[in-house]
């Protein structure tokens, strides 16, 4: 106890913060490797898709990040829920509008300004 009263109240205070620090810091780093890795269930969703997917995963009560970059919203749940998840939306009806591809591609191309690749390409993403 002697040692310690030497130090002074400063340094005491000091290597108490440092130890708190280092402690809290284990724990973080403990609780993120232990967390299940997140999954990308649906991308490029526009946001009222990204919220009707939000509201049912909130009302099955799974976790769930919504990212958002450049208006279009990206949903990830944990790695391992992502094929239930997936499933139960189905099961509910969702499609996500914005991600149909059939042959709606052709409703929004001007007839005499689309090459005959492009006509091609398009008619296999609608397959």
């Amino acid at each position: 106890m002697g040692t310690a009263r030497s130090f002074g109240i400063v340094k005491l205070l000091a290597i108490a913060g440092v130890t708190i620090a280092v402690a809290l810091m284990i724990y973080v780093m403990a609780a993120r490797a232990t967390a299940a890795p997140m999954a990308l269930l649906y991308a490029d969703l526009t946001l009222a898709d990204g919220a009707e997917v939000a509201d049912a995963l909130e009302a099955d009560g799974a976790k769930h990040e919504i990212r958002e970059a450049n208006g279009k919203v990206a949903v990830y749940v944990p790695a391992n829920e992502r094929a239930r998840l997936k499933l139960l939306l189905a099961a509910d009806g969702f499609v996500a509008s914005s991600s149909v591809v059939g042959y709606e591609i052709f409703d929004g191309q001007d007839a005499l300004g689309v090459t005959s690749f492009q006509q091609d390409i398009n008619k296999l993403r609608a397959l």
